[in-house]
């Protein structure tokens, strides 16, 4: 799922599992440590549940893949899993960009749960950005801090803090929440991001009085509802088979209709985003994103068109010319530039002449 950006100073690309922020070069240097304790606990927003087994015990947890990291930072994604992977692939310019790869997190199917997860992520970026949450946060250990026996359905086992504190998963998001909130009052900011942060602390509020009362909303209390009203049927334990299939069975998207769509039609889950919209959307990318420029261009000159990536388009022009142009900054999407010269250019190179004899320095051209 592709996510618009709060501010330009991250843009957000989330799949189901993993999370790529492009930030400022100078935000990924200095945020990762302040990042950790949002990420891991963030679990309790956007955990999506499992069976699992802990100790001699079978049980319900709040998140999937907890239990599967190792380390804080690392290069690798298959073993000794980390939190974060350092691999920097910015897809922009690397003397301004880089990249975060968020691995920790879990694949949600909940609309609610998503908006929660993307929109606090760029947040907390945000804030970040412009050194507004320089709040001592630190975990004495991160994994253990993020495994499966810290985060309880009752999201009140806490965890130690570097400097001796020990706070609950709630209280570590209300603390971030209540910061981010601080920084887009002093914007005098009362639009969808200052309603994003009130859905955020709204969500807490429930979560400290009762977890169940966002039946519908999270994907781990989603599951969990279903997991125990399948249980309550069939009179069995928790590591019954037929559970553990169930609780597989809720994220599959390769067979339709998909249970999760099922739930949706009967009101189990909610439905933030009409179907008409989101089946709009898959076709016509937001208008300040470089997705959009690269529709634009694959419409009017697909022939021409040799390949389109994160981070350029390449040409074929007349006499075997390739031209390539360079989109070096996720800000700028380009199509009010391109829009200026479509209608005075009657063929691609028309086009690509007015580009580049114009005060612009985001395009260039190579000649094989």
């Amino acid at each position: 799922m592709r996510a618009a950006t709060l501010t330009a100073a991250t843009r957000i690309i989330s799949s189901r599992r993993i999370s790529t922020a492009i930030c400022s070069a100078h935000v990924r240097t200095n945020c990762i440590r302040r990042l950790i304790p949002f990420l891991v606990s963030r679990q309790i927003l956007c955990g999506t549940g499992k069976i699992a087994q802990i100790g001699q015990q079978v049980k319900y947890q709040i998140s999937q893949r907890a239990d599967f990291f190792t380390t804080v930072l690392g290069l690798q994604t298959t073993h000794d899993r980390p939190l974060i992977n350092t691999r920097d692939e910015p897809h922009a310019d690397p003397a301004r960009f880089r990249r975060l790869h968020v691995i920790v997190g879990d694949a949600n199917l909940s609309e609610f749960s998503t908006y929660l997860k993307v929109g606090t992520t760029a947040l907390v970026l945000e804030a970040l950005s412009e050194s507004r949450l320089r709040l001592n946060l630190a975990l004495a250990d991160p994994i253990w801090a993020g495994t499966g026996n810290r985060l309880t359905i009752t999201c009140r086992a806490t965890v130690e803090l570097e400097d001796g504190r020990e706070l609950t998963a709630i209280d570590l998001q209300r603390v971030l929440a209540q910061a981010v909130g601080q920084y887009l009052d002093a914007q005098g900011d009362h639009g969808y991001r200052r309603d994003l942060c009130q859905h955020w602390i709204n969500v807490l509020d429930q979560l400290a009085a009762d977890p169940f009362q966002l039946a519908g909303r999270i994907d781990w209390i989603i599951k969990y509802d279903l997991l125990l009203a399948q249980q309550e049927e069939l009179g069995c334990a928790w590591d019954d088979p037929r559970l553990r299939a169930l609780d597989i069975k809720y994220h599959q998207i390769d067979v339709q209709p998909t249970l999760f769509s099922y739930l949706k039609s009967q009101g189990v889950a909610e439905t933030l985003i009409p179907a008409e919209q989101v089946k709009t959307a898959a076709a016509a990318p937001p208008p300040s994103t470089r997705a959009r420029l690269r529709t634009a261009c694959l419409e009017r000159y697909g022939r021409q068109l040799q390949a389109a990536s994160w981070d350029s388009l390449v040409f074929k022009g007349a006499k075997e010319t390739v031209w390539r142009w360079f989109l070096d900054d996720p800000r700028d999407d380009g199509i009010t530039r391109l829009a200026a010269y479509w209608d005075q250019s009657p063929d691609l190179e028309t086009l690509i002449r007015l580009l580049y004899t114009s005060d612009s320095h985001s395009e260039r051209s190579t000649n094989p």
